[in-house]
């Protein structure tokens, strides 16, 4: 795993590769950005996953020449069973093994819920927010 936010994404990817490039990259926020870097650090017939989705409507560029001779793909996913998954995943963070606080980018308190809500419309925000009470 290759953490964006403390890492150089896509350099970190290549030099743990070898230069190669990975089988397989998921992107999680839906984002145009980090599209592109999931594409990027694609080996030879390498599989981006998109499982994040953006706020509003989202477009990312591909570069179509690349993918094609390099046969690449692109795989939707959508799984989202937020009922069935909810309570391992709140579990699997109150036993430390994800570390939820890694995730959320910006923490807004209640007061300042709207700007909150503003930086989200405005793609001020990579990552997720959360409003968080104990403000």
């Amino acid at each position: 795993v290759v953490n964006s936010v403390t890492q150089a994404a896509r350099e970190e990817v290549f030099r743990l590769t070898g230069g190669k490039g990975v089988d397989v990259s998921f992107e999680a926020l839906g984002i145009p950005a980090t599209w592109k870097t999931a594409l990027d650090v694609l080996s030879d017939g390498g599989r981006m996953v998109p499982i994040g989705l953006g706020a509003g409507v989202q477009t990312a560029e591909v570069e179509i020449n690349r993918t094609v001779r390099r046969s690449q793909s692109i795989l939707g996913s959508y799984g989202a069973r937020t009922r069935q998954d909810l309570p391992a995943v709140v579990d699997l963070a109150a036993r430390g093994i994800i570390n939820y606080k890694d995730v959320v980018s910006r923490r807004f308190p209640l007061e300042e819920a709207g700007a909150g809500y503003e930086a989200l419309r405005n793609r001020e925000v990579q990552g997720r927010a959360v409003v968080d009470m104990s403000l």
